[in-house]
């Protein structure tokens, strides 16, 4: 291989690592600028008030951002497991949200899928998050439980939901497993309270 050969290869790699780097530190500025108009825990209080899902048009009506800025937080949260995108064929209106700790039943109509986001209710923000309110909430699951999931239904902080749950696993409550959408749930050992 001539040096000629390694110049242009080199400047190749030089300039494509200098495009991703670029666009990274883009889209990673714009991801703060949205976050100064609108916390998460903002959009999560709208998603509850819209029976747990959101659209980017919806998101655009209720606050300052833009459409590209909705679509940017959404995907982001989504990312998070946050809230889950989910494509609705019954309306033809596009992708939708759902908040993680939203069930949803589905149902065949036709060649399309209906989603009917049922609600759960949420625990009293005075009460502490306790053990048997933790595995109360699983079995409401079926015996599995994400932090997410966790953090919507208790009202706190990710950080918390997670170290309650790992906490629990510790004492052999739960087992981590990993779910097919590759998310971590934490599920029930003893199987005879399910």
């Amino acid at each position: 291989m001539d040096i000629g050969a390694v110049t242009v290869i080199l400047g190749a790699v030089t300039t494509a690592v200098g495009f991703s780097s670029f666009f990274g530190y883009q889209y990673f500025r714009n991801l703060r600028l949205i976050d100064t108009k609108i916390s998460d825990k903002e959009i999560i209080e709208l998603a509850k008030q819209n029976n747990g899902i959101l659209t980017p048009a919806i998101l655009c009506e209720h606050t300052k951002l833009s459409l590209n800025e909705a679509k940017t937080k959404l995907y982001n949260l989504s990312l998070n497991g946050v809230i889950a995108q989910k494509y609705d064929w019954n309306d033809w209106s596009g992708n939708k949200y759902i908040l993680s700790g939203y069930e949803t039943q589905n149902s065949f109509l036709g060649l399309f899928e209906a989603i009917k986001p049922k609600p759960m209710p949420l625990l009293n923000k005075k009460e502490a998050l306790s053990d048997a309110l933790v595995i109360k909430y699983a079995l409401e699951t079926k015996g599995k439980l994400s932090a997410p999931a966790l953090c919507v239904k208790a009202n706190c902080s990710i950080d918390e939901a997670k170290a309650k749950l790992d906490e629990l696993q510790k004492k052999e409550v739960f087992e981590l497993r990993v779910a097919d959408n590759g998310s971590y749930v934490y599920e029930l050992t003893d199987i005879y309270l399910l």
